[in-house]
């Protein structure tokens, strides 16, 4: 595994558990992204001061991929890696490709 800290580490164990299966650290064009659910086309990107998202958002918009930025503040507790998932699950129950059940089941946690 490539996460830098134990709070990433133990998102990405969340999202295994999730049956989401991440690929860390990966790159859609030249965007570095924490986490990306390639079938999906989901980047989770670590919110910064100096990053301009609505660029970010435009550039991956264009390659047909959605974006979802999260804290750090978010990924140091259960509770706030648990809302990130179902943060997730409303993105990826909008998308026609994700099934009705899956949403359920993440959307019950």
């Amino acid at each position: 595994m490539k996460c830098k800290t134990e709070e990433e580490s133990d998102f990405y164990e969340l999202l295994i558990q999730e049956n989401l299966y991440p690929t860390l650290n990966y790159h859609v064009g030249s965007i570095p992204v924490h986490f990306a659910l390639v079938p999906f086309k989901l980047a989770l990107i670590e919110r910064h001061s100096h990053m301009n998202e609505k660029r970010l958002m435009k550039r991956l918009k264009k390659r047909k991929w959605d974006v979802l930025f999260f804290s750090r503040e978010r990924l140091a507790t259960e509770h706030g890696r648990r809302l990130l998932v179902n943060d997730i699950y409303h993105i990826l129950s909008q998308k026609p490709s994700f099934s009705l059940f899956e949403t359920k089941k993440g959307l019950s946690h």
